[in-house]
């Protein structure tokens, strides 16, 4: 598989699009003590920013049929609409200063979704992008189908069922998704004092909430 110009031509001649890490991104969790990585399984098909679980705008990141709002909620953070739009920021924004606090978000695979896409080849390929990233960190969580990532050194991730709010309803995954995924069910697991989520929020002027799990 080769990567050219955003794109990646396989064996078969089968062009495939890649969204990797914006070079950004990557400075920012170059340089960071990663308490944290959450892994999701593929970019977002659409409007793809170059952070996995980012939306270009606020708009598309608190709707709450996709999975970018619920990971932040389960961080912690209490998003309103009106005081996003007020403050005029992005969501890149506090994407960028999570990395920096040591909470960090990779893709198990870089090449969007599609049927068969999400093979062996493409996780090689990103698990070059994300072992340094990955050997660093201090927790791991691992979202459904990223499971499969390899693991370095024989250490054990944390794995749950992915944000994806059809998960939330249906009858054999709801009490799972609400485990991992309600309300501040995150924010005791990379910060037990909270320091590091309480600093962003004070950056933005942002409330946060109570974790609720453990």
């Amino acid at each position: 598989m080769r990567l050219i110009a955003g794109r990646v031509t396989s064996h078969e001649s089968e062009e495939k699009i890649v969204q990797q890490p914006s070079p950004e991104y990557l400075e920012a969790i170059r340089h960071s003590d990663i308490h944290l990585v959450i892994v999701g399984k593929d970019p977002f098909p659409k409007d793809p920013t170059g952070i996995p679980f980012c939306k270009s705008e606020w708009d598309a990141q608190v709707v709450r049929n996709g999975s970018g709002y619920f990971v932040l909620s389960a961080l912690g953070f209490e998003l309103s609409l009106d005081r996003l739009s007020a403050q005029k920021l992005k969501p890149q924004e506090l994407f960028l200063e999570l990395a920096k606090a040591g909470v960090v978000f990779l893709n198990a695979s870089y090449v969007l979704p599609g049927e068969g896409r999400f093979d062996k080849e493409a996780r090689s390929e990103a698990f070059k992008i994300n072992e340094p990233f990955l050997t660093k960190a201090t927790h791991v969580i691992c979202c459904g189908k990223a499971k499969t990532i390899p693991k370095i050194d024989g250490r054990d991730y944390c794995c749950v069922i992915h944000p994806d709010p059809r998960n939330r309803t249906k009858q054999a995954t709801k009490e799972r998704w609400k485990k991992a995924w309600q309300p501040g069910a995150l924010s005791w697991r990379w910060d037990e004092d909270g320091s590091a989520r309480q600093r962003i929020s004070d950056k933005f002027g942002w409330e946060t909430v109570a974790a609720t799990g453990n």
